[in-house]
């Protein structure tokens, strides 16, 4: 039956032969423009910088409690006048204290099992501030000035770097470094060698945490005690994809 449609119509079996042909010429094109397996080696590195600590931060401020609120705001303004007052005679900057708590809460009597009753006796106000030291061989005068301004909070110092861009590109450098001797090492073992990158990728970068010092430390210090600044680590982690050569 086939030969039978092909033979009354042969402009249709010279149209199936044309397609076949062409299929054939595509297949054939596609096998030899195939292009060789791509052969890779996928690492990783890291790269670690350490370096002192330039600045520190702490958080101070005054608390009062009185019979009313307006009383506790009152004395509480005139304490925390005086603090300022005097971080800015310790040449700190107006840009480097910030305000990070102000609260007014009541002060509820407690029964001998120390459980709030409903009656109100009082209310306390804490008015709290971030600050930066810039200057590191000031921290111990500039701790010691605020309690004796008054100040009666201090949760913590910590210890940064202002600008720590610079180390963590140094961390990036050494990260690709040691991907690249790695990457050397397992192709020198297996023979081949190590070509252009093909793809990099970088990992979240491990700033160090802030170096915290407890409040009892912080209140007891003044300007004759020495301060252990130690030292801030910037890790950088990268994965480097390398073309494999024959050597």
């Amino acid at each position: 039956m086939q030969h039978t449609i092909l033979n009354r119509f042969p402009a249709l079996s010279c149209l199936a032969l044309s397609c076949l042909a062409l299929s054939l010429s595509i297949a054939l094109c596609t096998t030899a423009q195939a292009e060789p397996a791509l052969r890779t080696i996928s690492v990783k590195g890291t790269g670690k910088v350490n370096a002192p600590p330039d600045m520190a931060t702490i958080i101070t401020g005054v608390q009062t409690q009185m019979a009313t609120a307006s009383e506790a705001v009152k004395a509480n303004n005139a304490t925390m006048a005086r603090l300022l007052e005097t971080l800015q005679e310790n040449k700190i900057a107006k840009k480097d204290i910030q305000t990070s708590n102000f609260s007014v809460s009541p002060v509820y009597q407690r029964d001998p099992r120390n459980r709030n009753q409903n009656k109100v006796i009082g209310y306390r106000v804490s008015n709290q501030v971030r600050v930066r030291v810039r200057n590191l061989p000031k921290l111990g005068d500039t701790l010691d000035a605020v309690i004796e301004a008054g100040s009666n909070q201090i949760s913590g110092v910590t210890f940064g770097v202002s600008d720590p861009s610079g180390l963590l590109d140094q961390a990036r450098s050494k990260a690709i470094a040691e991907a690249r001797s790695r990457a050397g090492v397992y192709a020198q073992a297996a023979g081949v060698k190590v070509g252009p990158v093909h793809s990099i990728s970088e990992q979240i970068i491990n700033q160090p945490r802030p170096q915290m010092y407890g409040r009892a430390m912080a209140m007891e210090m003044d300007s004759s005690v020495p301060i252990a600044t130690g030292e801030q680590t910037f890790q950088a982690t990268v994965h480097v994809v390398y073309h494999l050569e024959d050597q």
